[in-house]
Protein backbone atom coordinates (compact mmCIF):
# COMPACT_ATOMS: atom_id res chain seq x y z
CA UNK A 1 0.00 0.00 0.00
CA UNK A 2 2.52 2.38 0.75
CA UNK A 3 4.21 1.81 -2.44
CA UNK A 4 1.08 2.36 -4.34
CA UNK A 5 0.62 5.87 -2.06
CA UNK A 6 4.04 6.84 -3.59
CA UNK A 7 3.22 6.01 -6.85
CA UNK A 8 0.05 7.85 -6.63
CA UNK A 9 1.62 10.78 -5.02
CA UNK A 10 4.37 11.39 -8.05
CA UNK A 11 1.93 11.17 -10.85
CA UNK A 12 0.00 14.04 -9.28
CA UNK A 13 3.19 15.62 -9.02
CA UNK A 14 3.73 14.57 -12.64
CA UNK A 15 0.49 15.87 -13.84
CA UNK A 16 0.86 18.88 -11.34
CA UNK A 17 3.97 19.96 -13.58
CA UNK A 18 2.57 18.87 -17.09
CA UNK A 19 -0.43 21.55 -16.06
CA UNK A 20 1.99 24.16 -14.89
CA UNK A 21 3.96 24.17 -18.02
CA UNK A 22 1.07 23.97 -20.13
CA UNK A 23 -0.44 27.44 -18.80
CA UNK A 24 3.15 28.93 -18.78
CA UNK A 25 3.31 28.08 -22.53
CA UNK A 26 -0.37 29.36 -23.08
CA UNK A 27 0.92 32.46 -21.20
CA UNK A 28 3.82 32.91 -22.94
CA UNK A 29 1.82 32.36 -26.81
CA UNK A 30 -0.91 34.96 -25.99
CA UNK A 31 2.09 37.37 -24.86
CA UNK A 32 3.92 37.08 -27.75
CA UNK A 33 0.42 37.23 -29.85
CA UNK A 34 -0.96 40.31 -27.71
CA UNK A 35 2.58 41.79 -28.28
CA UNK A 36 2.47 41.38 -31.81
CA UNK A 37 -1.33 42.91 -32.20
CA UNK A 38 0.23 45.62 -30.18
CA UNK A 39 3.12 45.90 -33.06
CA UNK A 40 -0.11 45.88 -35.32
CA UNK A 41 -1.81 48.23 -33.48
CA UNK A 42 0.41 50.81 -32.96
CA UNK A 43 1.67 50.43 -36.41
CA UNK A 44 -2.37 51.08 -37.93
CA UNK A 45 -2.70 54.22 -35.64
CA UNK A 46 0.73 55.79 -37.45
CA UNK A 47 -0.97 54.53 -40.80
CA UNK A 48 -3.94 56.18 -39.34
CA UNK A 49 -2.50 59.63 -38.14
CA UNK A 50 -0.08 59.78 -42.00
CA UNK A 51 -3.31 59.53 -43.53
CA UNK A 52 -4.89 61.73 -41.35
CA UNK A 53 -2.15 64.39 -42.11
CA UNK A 54 -2.23 63.51 -45.79
CA UNK A 55 -5.75 64.39 -46.24
CA UNK A 56 -5.70 67.57 -44.10
CA UNK A 57 -2.28 68.98 -46.72
CA UNK A 58 -5.26 67.45 -49.85
CA UNK A 59 -7.88 69.64 -48.11
CA UNK A 60 -5.60 72.26 -47.39
CA UNK A 61 -4.26 72.13 -51.50
CA UNK A 62 -7.55 71.86 -52.33
CA UNK A 63 -8.71 74.85 -50.49
CA UNK A 64 -5.84 77.06 -51.88
CA UNK A 65 -6.77 76.08 -55.68
CA UNK A 66 -10.23 76.90 -55.07
CA UNK A 67 -9.32 80.11 -53.38
CA UNK A 68 -6.96 80.80 -56.83
CA UNK A 69 -9.53 79.72 -59.04
CA UNK A 70 -12.06 82.09 -57.41
CA UNK A 71 -9.42 85.00 -57.72
CA UNK A 72 -9.13 84.09 -61.33
CA UNK A 73 -12.74 83.69 -61.87
CA UNK A 74 -13.15 87.52 -60.13
CA UNK A 75 -10.05 88.80 -61.81
CA UNK A 76 -11.76 87.14 -65.87
CA UNK A 77 -15.04 88.87 -64.56
CA UNK A 78 -13.07 92.14 -64.04
CA UNK A 79 -11.69 92.17 -67.75
CA UNK A 80 -14.84 91.20 -69.24
CA UNK A 81 -16.69 94.49 -67.49
CA UNK A 82 -13.33 96.32 -68.54
CA UNK A 83 -13.62 95.02 -72.13
CA UNK A 84 -17.34 95.43 -72.89
CA UNK A 85 -16.72 99.02 -71.41
CA UNK A 86 -13.71 99.48 -73.99
CA UNK A 87 -15.76 97.71 -76.88
CA UNK A 88 -18.94 100.17 -76.31
CA UNK A 89 -15.90 102.88 -76.28
CA UNK A 90 -14.91 101.92 -79.49
CA UNK A 91 -18.23 101.53 -81.30
CA UNK A 92 -19.35 105.27 -80.22
CA UNK A 93 -15.95 106.32 -81.75
CA UNK A 94 -16.38 104.08 -84.52
CA UNK A 95 -20.00 105.26 -84.90
CA UNK A 96 -18.86 108.97 -84.61
CA UNK A 97 -16.05 108.51 -87.10
CA UNK A 98 -18.81 106.83 -89.44
CA UNK A 99 -20.71 109.61 -89.28
CA UNK A 100 -18.01 112.47 -89.62
CA UNK A 101 -16.57 110.15 -92.66
CA UNK A 102 -19.94 110.26 -94.18
CA UNK A 103 -20.36 114.15 -93.92
CA UNK A 104 -17.01 114.53 -94.68
CA UNK A 105 -17.71 112.74 -98.13
CA UNK A 106 -20.98 114.77 -99.01
CA UNK A 107 -19.41 117.93 -98.62
CA UNK A 108 -16.30 117.02 -100.75
CA UNK A 109 -18.69 115.22 -103.01
CA UNK A 110 -21.93 117.22 -103.47
CA UNK A 111 -24.87 115.97 -105.41
CA UNK A 112 -24.66 117.58 -108.89
CA UNK A 113 -27.75 117.55 -110.99
CA UNK A 114 -27.84 114.45 -113.95
CA UNK A 115 -27.41 115.05 -117.23
CA UNK A 116 -30.31 118.18 -118.79
CA UNK A 117 -30.86 115.12 -121.42
CA UNK A 118 -34.43 113.17 -120.89
CA UNK A 119 -32.93 109.82 -120.76
CA UNK A 120 -34.28 107.13 -118.73
CA UNK A 121 -32.48 104.40 -117.04
CA UNK A 122 -35.07 101.55 -116.55
CA UNK A 123 -33.05 99.11 -113.71
CA UNK A 124 -34.36 95.50 -112.59
CA UNK A 125 -32.87 94.07 -109.23
CA UNK A 126 -32.73 91.05 -107.41
CA UNK A 127 -33.56 88.84 -110.74
CA UNK A 128 -32.85 87.08 -113.41
CA UNK A 129 -36.29 85.24 -112.82
CA UNK A 130 -39.11 83.31 -114.54
CA UNK A 131 -40.61 87.29 -115.32
CA UNK A 132 -37.20 88.47 -116.95
CA UNK A 133 -37.72 87.15 -120.32
CA UNK A 134 -41.50 88.63 -120.61
CA UNK A 135 -39.63 92.10 -119.28
CA UNK A 136 -37.35 91.35 -122.25
CA UNK A 137 -40.48 90.56 -124.73
CA UNK A 138 -41.73 94.16 -123.47
CA UNK A 139 -39.04 96.20 -124.07
CA UNK A 140 -38.25 94.97 -127.58
CA UNK A 141 -41.18 95.75 -128.02
CA UNK A 142 -40.93 99.52 -127.82
CA UNK A 143 -37.03 98.98 -128.68
CA UNK A 144 -36.46 100.28 -124.88
CA UNK A 145 -32.68 99.60 -123.55
CA UNK A 146 -32.81 98.58 -119.49
CA UNK A 147 -30.22 97.42 -116.93
CA UNK A 148 -30.28 94.40 -115.07
CA UNK A 149 -28.81 94.02 -111.49
CA UNK A 150 -28.56 90.55 -110.77
CA UNK A 151 -28.10 88.17 -107.92
CA UNK A 152 -25.54 85.42 -108.11
CA UNK A 153 -27.41 82.41 -106.94
CA UNK A 154 -30.67 82.71 -108.68
CA UNK A 155 -31.67 79.52 -110.39
CA UNK A 156 -32.59 81.40 -113.77
CA UNK A 157 -29.10 83.22 -113.41
CA UNK A 158 -28.14 82.03 -117.17
CA UNK A 159 -30.37 84.60 -118.41
CA UNK A 160 -28.40 87.16 -118.34
CA UNK A 161 -27.11 85.97 -121.75
CA UNK A 162 -30.94 86.45 -122.69
CA UNK A 163 -30.44 90.20 -121.47
CA UNK A 164 -26.96 90.71 -122.86
CA UNK A 165 -27.89 89.07 -126.70
CA UNK A 166 -30.84 91.81 -126.29
CA UNK A 167 -28.68 94.53 -126.33
CA UNK A 168 -29.38 95.41 -122.17
CA UNK A 169 -26.44 95.98 -119.84
CA UNK A 170 -25.92 93.54 -116.82
CA UNK A 171 -25.03 94.97 -113.57
CA UNK A 172 -23.65 92.86 -110.08
CA UNK A 173 -26.09 93.15 -106.95
CA UNK A 174 -25.34 90.81 -104.67
CA UNK A 175 -24.82 87.19 -104.40
CA UNK A 176 -27.26 85.77 -101.72
CA UNK A 177 -28.80 89.68 -101.00
CA UNK A 178 -28.44 88.77 -97.47
CA UNK A 179 -27.70 91.79 -95.41
CA UNK A 180 -26.10 90.26 -91.96
CA UNK A 181 -23.95 88.22 -94.35
CA UNK A 182 -22.98 90.27 -97.22
CA UNK A 183 -22.28 93.83 -94.56
CA UNK A 184 -20.95 91.82 -92.06
CA UNK A 185 -17.12 93.78 -92.97
CA UNK A 186 -15.96 95.13 -95.59
CA UNK A 187 -14.08 91.63 -96.58
CA UNK A 188 -17.41 89.79 -96.51
CA UNK A 189 -18.86 92.14 -99.12
CA UNK A 190 -16.20 92.18 -101.81
CA UNK A 191 -16.64 87.91 -101.23
CA UNK A 192 -20.18 88.34 -101.74
CA UNK A 193 -19.04 91.37 -105.06
CA UNK A 194 -16.40 88.45 -106.46
CA UNK A 195 -19.05 85.95 -105.89
CA UNK A 196 -21.69 86.92 -107.93
CA UNK A 197 -18.80 88.58 -110.62
CA UNK A 198 -18.08 85.24 -111.05
CA UNK A 199 -20.79 83.40 -111.74
CA UNK A 200 -21.53 86.46 -114.56
CA UNK A 201 -18.22 86.54 -115.80
CA UNK A 202 -18.32 82.39 -116.52
CA UNK A 203 -21.70 83.27 -118.72
CA UNK A 204 -21.06 87.06 -120.48
CA UNK A 205 -17.88 87.86 -119.50
CA UNK A 206 -16.34 90.97 -117.44
CA UNK A 207 -19.09 93.37 -115.39
CA UNK A 208 -17.84 96.40 -113.46
CA UNK A 209 -21.85 97.64 -113.07
CA UNK A 210 -23.04 97.78 -109.14
CA UNK A 211 -25.75 98.03 -107.18
CA UNK A 212 -25.44 98.37 -103.04
CA UNK A 213 -28.38 96.12 -102.18
CA UNK A 214 -30.53 98.90 -100.04
CA UNK A 215 -28.15 101.60 -102.19
CA UNK A 216 -25.27 103.48 -100.96
CA UNK A 217 -27.88 105.22 -98.46
CA UNK A 218 -28.72 102.23 -96.57
CA UNK A 219 -28.89 102.10 -92.93
CA UNK A 220 -29.40 98.86 -92.27
CA UNK A 221 -25.65 97.78 -93.19
CA UNK A 222 -25.31 100.01 -89.82
CA UNK A 223 -26.86 97.35 -87.24
CA UNK A 224 -23.94 94.84 -89.21
CA UNK A 225 -20.66 97.28 -89.63
CA UNK A 226 -20.41 100.99 -88.69
CA UNK A 227 -19.44 103.05 -91.53
CA UNK A 228 -18.97 100.50 -93.66
CA UNK A 229 -21.02 102.53 -96.96
CA UNK A 230 -19.01 105.04 -96.19
CA UNK A 231 -15.88 103.05 -97.22
CA UNK A 232 -17.57 100.84 -99.76
CA UNK A 233 -18.67 103.58 -101.59
CA UNK A 234 -15.07 104.40 -101.94
CA UNK A 235 -13.18 101.21 -102.21
CA UNK A 236 -15.75 99.82 -104.36
CA UNK A 237 -15.08 102.40 -107.62
CA UNK A 238 -11.14 102.03 -106.15
CA UNK A 239 -11.70 98.29 -107.13
CA UNK A 240 -12.74 99.74 -110.80
CA UNK A 241 -16.02 99.07 -110.59
CA UNK A 242 -19.26 101.98 -111.40
CA UNK A 243 -21.96 101.98 -108.57
CA UNK A 244 -25.38 103.15 -109.10
CA UNK A 245 -28.41 104.33 -107.11
CA UNK A 246 -31.46 105.82 -108.24
CA UNK A 247 -33.24 108.77 -108.52
CA UNK A 248 -37.45 107.44 -108.92
CA UNK A 249 -38.64 104.53 -106.34
CA UNK A 250 -41.14 102.38 -108.88
CA UNK A 251 -42.24 101.37 -104.86
CA UNK A 252 -42.59 97.86 -106.48
CA UNK A 253 -40.56 96.88 -103.49
CA UNK A 254 -42.89 97.98 -101.10
CA UNK A 255 -45.59 95.92 -102.65
CA UNK A 256 -47.20 98.43 -104.75
CA UNK A 257 -49.62 96.81 -107.51
CA UNK A 258 -49.61 97.83 -111.06
CA UNK A 259 -51.63 101.15 -110.86
CA UNK A 260 -49.70 102.32 -108.09
CA UNK A 261 -46.03 101.41 -109.22
CA UNK A 262 -47.18 103.66 -112.68
CA UNK A 263 -48.61 106.27 -110.59
CA UNK A 264 -45.66 106.43 -108.36
CA UNK A 265 -43.29 106.30 -111.19
CA UNK A 266 -44.61 108.88 -113.94
CA UNK A 267 -45.37 110.97 -111.02
CA UNK A 268 -41.95 111.18 -109.21
CA UNK A 269 -40.36 111.62 -113.37
CA UNK A 270 -42.62 114.54 -113.96
CA UNK A 271 -41.08 116.55 -111.18
CA UNK A 272 -37.73 116.01 -112.78
CA UNK A 273 -35.84 118.24 -115.33
CA UNK A 274 -33.02 115.44 -116.80
CA UNK A 275 -32.09 111.89 -116.35
CA UNK A 276 -33.63 109.62 -114.63
CA UNK A 277 -32.72 106.23 -113.08
CA UNK A 278 -35.83 104.04 -112.40
CA UNK A 279 -35.42 101.72 -109.51
CA UNK A 280 -37.83 98.31 -110.13
CA UNK A 281 -37.26 94.59 -109.25
CA UNK A 282 -38.05 92.12 -112.69
CA UNK A 283 -39.33 89.51 -109.47
CA UNK A 284 -42.43 91.45 -108.64
CA UNK A 285 -45.05 90.80 -111.04
CA UNK A 286 -46.58 94.08 -110.40
CA UNK A 287 -43.99 95.55 -112.51
CA UNK A 288 -44.08 93.33 -115.36
CA UNK A 289 -47.37 94.24 -115.49
CA UNK A 290 -47.21 97.97 -114.91
CA UNK A 291 -44.00 98.50 -117.80
CA UNK A 292 -46.16 98.75 -120.98
CA UNK A 293 -47.83 102.20 -119.18
CA UNK A 294 -44.80 103.18 -117.34
CA UNK A 295 -42.67 103.01 -120.77
CA UNK A 296 -45.38 104.57 -122.93
CA UNK A 297 -46.21 107.66 -119.80
CA UNK A 298 -42.62 108.27 -119.87
CA UNK A 299 -42.37 108.55 -124.09
CA UNK A 300 -44.92 110.82 -123.62
CA UNK A 301 -43.43 113.04 -121.20
CA UNK A 302 -40.40 113.18 -123.84
CA UNK A 303 -38.23 110.28 -122.33
CA UNK A 304 -35.86 107.89 -124.10
CA UNK A 305 -34.46 104.75 -123.02
CA UNK A 306 -30.76 103.78 -122.34
CA UNK A 307 -28.62 101.55 -120.59
CA UNK A 308 -26.48 102.25 -117.91
CA UNK A 309 -22.37 101.65 -118.54
CA UNK A 310 -19.55 102.58 -116.56
CA UNK A 311 -19.34 106.18 -117.48
CA UNK A 312 -23.09 107.02 -116.79
CA UNK A 313 -23.78 109.43 -114.22
CA UNK A 314 -24.59 107.65 -110.68
CA UNK A 315 -27.11 109.17 -109.27
CA UNK A 316 -25.59 108.50 -105.98
CA UNK A 317 -27.05 108.83 -102.99
CA UNK A 318 -25.98 110.57 -99.66
CA UNK A 319 -23.95 108.03 -97.38
CA UNK A 320 -26.05 107.77 -93.87
CA UNK A 321 -23.51 105.10 -92.62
Amino acid sequence: MPFFKEIKNIVFMVVIFALAATLVAVSVMFALRGSKLNDKYVSMRKELESTKESLAAVENEKNTVESELENERKERQRLEQENAGLKTEIEQLRAKKAEEEAKKLNQQKPQTPPPATKVCYLTFDDGPCENTLAILNILARYNAKATFFVKGNSKCIDYVKNIKDAGHAVGLHTYTHVYEQLYASDAAYFNDLNAVSAAVEQRIGNVKLVRFPGGSSNVVSKKHCLGIMTRLTKSVPEAGYAYFDWNVDSGDAAGYNSEKIIEAVLSQASKKSGAICVLMHDIKTSTTQALPSVIEGLIQQGYYFDALSHDSYGFHHGVKN
